[in-house]
């Protein structure tokens, strides 16, 4: 798991924002970006934006520059500085430098020296990445802060030092086999070599053992952490298939996520002083589970780990026996446990957590009970052989229920006896064997993803007033039902059979990327009372020639109507009286070439205003066709003469019935 910090390009950001005057200049074939703020001057080494664009050889940074009779500091290393410089050699850093931003000697392949100067305080994430070439490094005294992934990929270093100075040590900061003895100092054990021992102790006083600190050291099988080893953070051991015994001695306090993951521990001991434990730390091989009496967080019932106080289940070995009266179920609780098949969750749980069964590859069907009030989000993720679950009609709430099925391949059938409001994201997400769902009438709100992406549905997904979801798979004309008020994010998403949709008088908010890439669309025809076209609407919809917007649009997001350069749109009929400009300047029909060959019809007492209006300016406005006459002076007035048949607008005078072009229908 990758954690990104953005402190550091947050630091040019506010320097930036604070300074008086800040300038880019190139000086002495370095560029540079020179601040002003107050008395203060300050330089910051950046990426060279003129020919040759790329430093190279021996490159020294200078303590101060000169510019145009003003010296400033250089004090910082700008995020990007140096990546893919690979004709550079070596670095050296003045005294005055403070702070190594990110990735800012990424892939320097031919980086052999770095001179770091005390003064440093910073190094942020990926800073050296892939430095093939360094073969060492001296890390200053004064340093405080070294970030993830650091020095990732530097092959062909053989070793570093740690100051004691540091206060903060990402993970993974030396990610790869090349170093030949561990790295800690006297607070944070950092890195063990892959093949440095079978069996090791923690140095005595270390405080934390770091993120991914022995990840993936299939070597070692046994390890002894220290009485003044307060905390192991997550993926610690992760991926030590060989470990098998782990000591922990009274002073641990705090065990992350997934610390021993993918291990082959069978028994685990847990001493007084833990009191913070995710339940991901176990693997799914774990079969016994000690707790000393004395702890005040948890205890051992029936084999399973439970927190005191709350009686919840924390963590279930194999063969463990559920206690009976049991409320909760605690997150990865079965995670992973292959042994799984048919469950019965006991008829007391009220409450399930992030991941319960995650990965419970082999699990069929799972009965949860009547009672059950609040779930998780991927509680069920990557169980392929689920094929149907109810959920429970106390379970009213799935706000919290992100991902639940995602990845259950073989889920066929979901029965939602519960009112919940809101579907979240990747609910079913790469569902392929579900055909069918029914949405609750309770639902006013589907997530952006909670149904786009992969999923196996043969018929459209809504209630009475949501329209969720398209079948992908789907070809021709489509009448969406009136009564529907809102068609869901990405719900024609990639339906690019599909060629006409009639859409309801009821309509009012067309939602984000709800048509994106349904390129077989020929018209777009909204009906009045639409107000709100979202983000990306009907992004890609290449063929539609004939656009009509309604007098009530009120609300278009950028892209929407970005039909690209393959655009085939010829018309668009506007019923607004006054042009929509948003405050923002975002423009709903970006990439689309030649907007001045397309005709915009507007009411002919608007012409004036939409060639005057940002965006409408750039089309052919024209007045409306004869037809279309007093259709905007009123609401009365339009729904006198405006009409709906089979989702197709019309107008209807003088007691015949015309499309929208003039031509009269029967």
């Amino acid at each position: 798991m990758r954690k990104f910090f953005l402190l550091c390009a947050l630091c040019a950001s506010v320097l930036a924002v604070q300074a008086d005057n800040y300038y880019y200049e190139t000086i002495d074939g370095i560029s540079y970006e020179l601040y002003e703020d107050g008395d203060t001057r300050t330089a910051v080494v950046r990426a060279l934006d003129e020919e040759p664009y790329y430093y190279k050889g021996d490159i020294v940074i200078p303590a101060t520059v000169d510019y145009d009779g003003v010296t400033y500091t250089v004090t910082m290393i700008d995020q990007y500085a140096f990546q893919y410089n690979d004709s550079v050699t070596s670095i050296t850093l003045p005294s005055t430098i403070q702070i190594i931003s990110s990735e800012a000697f990424h892939n320097c392949y031919m980086l052999e020296t770095v001179n770091l100067s005390e003064g440093l305080e910073m190094i942020y994430g990926d800073a050296f990445w892939n430095c093939r070439s360094l073969t060492s490094i001296t890390l200053p005294s004064t340093l405080t802060y070294l970030d993830w992934y650091a020095f990732e990929g530097c092959t062909s270093l053989r070793s570093i030092n740690l100051p004691n100075s540091l206060e903060y040590v990402g993970g993974h900061v030396f990610l790869g086999d090349t170093l030949e003895a561990p790295v800690y100092n006297d607070k944070f054990f950092v890195f063990l070599p892959y093949n440095y021992a079978e069996s090791y102790t923690i140095p005595d006083g270390i405080e934390t053992i770091c993120y991914a600190a022995c990840y993936d050291n299939n070597r070692l099988k046994s390890v002894v952490i220290p009485a003044s080893v307060k905390t192991i953070e997550g993926e610690a051991f992760a991926y030590c298939d060989s470990l098998t015994s782990v000591t922990l001695n009274e002073g641990v306090q705090s065990i992350g996520d997934y610390a021993f993951l993918e291990t082959a521990i069978t028994s685990i001991a847990l001493p007084a002083s833990l009191t913070n434990l995710k339940a991901s730390a176990f693997p799914s091989s774990l079969v016994t589970i000690t707790v000393a009496e004395e702890n005040p967080s948890y205890y051992v019932s029936g084999g399973c780990l439970l927190a005191k106080g709350t009686d919840a289940l924390v963590f279930a070995p194999v063969g463990a026996t559920l206690p009976e009266g049991i409320k909760e179920i605690g997150a990865y609780a079965f995670a992973s446990r292959q042994d799984l098949i048919d469950f019965v969750v006991p008829s007391t749980v009220t409450k399930i957590g992030n991941y319960a069964f995650n990965n419970c590859q082999n699990l069929k069907s799972i009965n949860l009970p009547e009672g059950l009030t609040s779930i998780g989000s991927y509680v069920f993720n990557y169980c392929y052989e689920l094929k149907s679950i109810t959920l429970p009609s106390t379970l009213n709430d799935l706000s919290t229920a992100s991902g639940m099925f995602a990845y259950c391949s073989k889920l066929e059938s979901v029965t939602i006896l519960g009112n919940p409001t809101y579907i979240p994201d990747g609910f079913f997400y790469d569902c392929d064997s579900l055909k069918s769902f029914t949405l609750p009438e309770s639902v006013k709100e589907c997530s952006s993803s909670a149904f786009c992406y992969e999923n196996g549905f043969t018929s459209p997904v809504l209630n009475s007033h949501l329209f969720a979801s398209m079948p992908k798979g789907y070809k021709g004309e489509y009448t969406i039902p009136e009564g529907i008020t809102e068609i869901c994010d990405y719900a024609f998403y990639q339906c690019n059979g599909v060629t006409d949709v009639h859409f309801p008088s009821t309509l009012h908010k067309v939602g984000q990327e709800a048509f994106w890439g349904a390129y077989s669309l020929t018209r777009i025809e909204l009906p009045e009372g639409v107000d709100s076209i979202m983000y990306y609407a009907f992004d890609g919809c290449e063929s539609v020639e004939t656009l009509i917007l309604p007098s009530t649009l009120s609300y278009i997001e950028a892209y929407a109507f970005s039909f690209f350069e393959y655009s085939h749109l010829k018309e668009i009929y506007n019923y607004a009286t006054v042009p929509y400009e948003d405050p923002y300047w975002d423009d709903p029909f970006q990439l689309i070439p030649n907007l001045d060959q397309i005709k915009l019809y507007v009411p002919e007492g608007s012409v004036e205003a939409y060639k005057a209006a940002d965006v409408w300016k750039e089309f052919d406005v024209q007045p409306m066709p004869a037809i279309h006459t007093g259709l905007q002076n009123g609401e009365a007035e339009l729904k006198s003469q405006k009409l709906l048949r089979n989702g197709q607008l019309l107008i209807e005078k003088n007691g015949k019935t015309y499309n929208v072009l003039g031509t009269q229908v029967k």
